[in-house]
């Protein structure tokens, strides 16, 4: 009995199942949201009739070309403009660094290859307020904090006054290396990692 009832339930619960999916499937099509495919008869193909109507002749290449629009024209492709050659200038064929910074960066990675160092520093890029002229060499921690900033001096002028106070208010410490005497590594290190006084 139990067995019987339960098949009962069951197929009510199917169909209204079927019921309520019917219902909902015409609420849809009333509201526009769902368009059923519309049945075909069954060889009413249409890529199998042209098929069909090419084989026995009844259609040709040139009636299909005929049918088609045909594509609008491209425009004509201008040639690039081709570069003028002209020699280049002699600062484009210096090196980006100049040799006594090339040496001064050399000498700080080996010494600091816990560190990162930059070359070409901006003050302004330092973002500690505004500020011109640049440090040839930003020496920052293993977190990308700058700890000492470096110019590297042929002769050894007075330093900028301005770019002093910026950098000390920045809480850097400023080398000014000679580059005719450039520190060894292991004095260079000692003075961008002394304490400060």
């Amino acid at each position: 009995m139990n067995l019987f009832l339960g098949v009962i339930g069951v197929l009510i619960l199917c169909g209204a199942l079927v019921i309520w999916f019917l219902y909902f499937r015409r609420i849809q099509e009333d509201a526009g949201l769902v368009e059923l495919p519309k049945k075909k008869n069954p060889g009413t193909n249409d890529l199998e009739q042209f098929i069909a109507a090419y084989r026995s002749g009844q259609v040709t290449a040139a009636d299909l070309k005929a049918e088609q629009p045909s594509p609008a024209p491209l425009p004509a492709l201008q040639p690039a403009p081709q570069p003028v050659a002209t020699a280049a200038p002699a600062a484009a064929q210096t090196a980006f660094l100049r040799p006594e910074v090339k040496v001064g960066y050399l000498s700080l990675r080996a010494c600091l290859r816990d560190h990162h160092v930059f070359a070409h520093v901006r003050l302004a890029d330092l973002g500690r307020g505004l500020a011109s002229g640049r440090i040839d060499l930003l020496v920052c921690n293993s977190r990308f904090e700058p700890i000492a900033a470096i110019d590297v001096v042929r002769n050894e002028p007075e330093a900028d006054a301005g770019k002093l106070t910026f950098l000390r208010n920045a809480g850097l410490r400023y080398l000014r290396l000679p580059a005719a005497r450039m520190p060894k590594p292991d004095e260079l290190r000692g003075l961008v990692l002394a304490e400060k006084p």
